[in-house]
């Protein structure tokens, strides 16, 4: 384990570990808690200049931030992230785990686990796109968007998401001003204060494909699926045990324009 506070500069940049996964830890170690945060102790910081950032076959946990990012923040870049965990790391504003603005992320093969925000994004936030393949999101935190928050388009294939919160909405995932695209993804026991503990889209589209939608709850609307102001299209889906106290104990669609189930 490595403790450190990496702040890269330069147009593409690499960091990758030796070894398999998990073999090589990247560590703000927050010895005194989220209770403590005074300053800025996350892993890995890429400075303005970053036009592609890409991490491999790395662990990042314990970190923090006083403004967004708690283990890992980018700025206007490409980011992909591939065979990395992300965990145990905390932030006062946006992306508990990873922040991206004005960019992209590229998640393939990622774990991200107990990370916290008190704005959006527990695991996750991006302001761009996202494209995810095979993740998971286990436990993660935020007042919007427990396990991943997007401010834009989002796409998931394959992977979990378990037992991430929101004080507001979406307890998995929340989108707003994008479209969400998902197939093959298990999206189960996750939580909302208001709506949405699954999954929760405004003022964009769902397209939602061969997955299983479980034992999820939303104090308010949609214990599974919240869309607001836009289309839905759902395709073979396993929808149980959700619950709802208000509408849409499995899914709720309000103010659309189409809603279409196969």
């Amino acid at each position: 384990t490595w403790y450190v506070n990496l702040n890269f500069g330069g147009d593409d940049v690499t960091v990758e570990g030796v070894g398999g996964v998990g073999d090589v830890t990247l560590s703000g170690d927050m010895t005194g808690g989220a209770s403590s945060l005074v300053y800025n102790s996350r892993p890995i910081t890429a400075s303005a200049s970053v036009e592609q950032l890409t991490v491999r076959n790395l662990t990042l946990e314990e970190g923090q931030s006083s403004f967004n990012g708690g283990a890992l923040s980018a700025i206007e870049a490409d980011v992909t992230l591939e065979s990395v965990r992300i965990w145990d790391s905390f932030t006062s504003g946006d992306g508990g785990g990873v922040f991206v603005d004005g960019g992209s992320l590229t998640m393939i093969n990622v774990v991200v686990t107990g990370n916290d925000a008190i704005g959006a994004g527990g695991g996750v936030f991006v302001e761009g796109s996202l494209d995810v393949w095979n993740s998971n999101y286990t436990d993660n935190h935020a007042d919007n968007g427990g396990g991943v928050a997007v401010v834009g388009d989002a796409q998931f294939e394959g992977g979990v998401l378990t037992d991430n919160t929101a004080g507001e909405d979406g307890g998995g995932v929340w989108v707003q001003d994008g479209d969400l695209a998902a197939m093959d993804m298990t999206v189960e026991g996750n939580s909302a204060g208001d709506d949405g503990g699954g999954l929760y889209v405004r003022y964009g589209d769902l397209d939602l494909r061969t997955s299983a939608i479980h034992s999820n709850s939303a104090v308010d609307d949609g214990g599974g699926v919240r869309v607001y102001q836009g289309d839905a299209w759902m395709d073979r889906l396993e929808v149980s045990n959700n619950t709802a106290s208000s509408r849409g104990g499995g899914i709720s669609v309000l103010k659309t324009g189409s809603v279409s189930v196969h």
